[in-house]
């Protein structure tokens, strides 16, 4: 009786499997898996771009777009630098909170994980490749590791872009929200200029008339008399 009432449990436990349980169920994992990562101190370039660095020991928003570590000759990455400056401006070099924030991130990033694989997979074995996505070995210094949170952030942006475009009809406010997150996740790391190839390809394969809205995006911000739907 006790062993069935146990697989009674369990079964209700992910089914039906809602948005809801899905997030908390990634909560939970990923504490599980990560959460011995969230007492550690800074290490290695944490230092040299945060710890021991003057330029984000104070929120200066054109300071941090000029020049500076984070935007050297070979990449510009400003808004990496406005967010240690804005955790720095508020705990200052408490690692807890980085480690926090960074964790949150990378399990906001498996949730938005799940919901794609929801459009073309069934929906249990798209939780569980989100899972996979969630505690695989590749994403620990991506998670861990406080100066590689633009790896991590960027992904949030560039999927947020790509679920939207292919999610429903461009209109003229989704499509600018679609281009602004491309904006984010370029100056957050340089090499997130693949994110745009990789939207305008899935957009032409699930969602061809949206390709055409993208593209078309510009002449209607520029004309305010086309309002609505692109």
């Amino acid at each position: 009786m006790f062993d069935k009432d146990l697989g009674m449990s369990f079964k209700e436990l992910f089914s039906p499997l809602t948005n809801r349980k899905a997030i908390w169920i990634i909560i939970i994992v990923g504490f599980i898996v990560f959460g011995n990562m969230l007492f550690n101190e800074f290490v290695w370039d944490d230092k040299v771009f945060i710890l021991y660095n003057p330029d984000v020991h104070q929120i200066n928003i054109l300071q941090l777009f000029e020049p500076s570590n984070f935007n050297k000759a070979t990449y510009y990455r400003p808004l990496v630098a406005t967010y240690f400056a804005f955790l720095y401006s508020i705990f200052e070099s408490n690692t807890f909170f980085y480690h926090f924030f960074q964790l949150l991130i990378h399990m906001g990033i498996t949730f938005f994980v799940f919901l794609l694989y929801k459009k073309f997979l069934p929906q249990g074995i798209a939780f569980v490749l989100a899972l996979i996505f969630l505690v695989h070995p590749i994403n620990v210094e991506s998670v861990s590791y406080i100066a590689s949170v633009g790896n991590i952030v960027f992904v949030a942006f560039g999927l947020l872009a790509t679920m939207l475009v292919l999610n429903k009809r461009i209109t003229l406010k989704t499509g600018f929200i679609v281009w602004l997150a491309l904006l984010v996740v370029l100056l957050i790391k340089e090499t997130a200029i693949l994110f745009i190839l990789v939207l305008l390809v899935g957009a032409m394969f699930f969602k061809q008339q949206n390709i055409k809205n993208i593209l078309s995006l510009g002449g209607v911000i520029v004309n305010p008399k086309q309002t609505g739907q692109i």
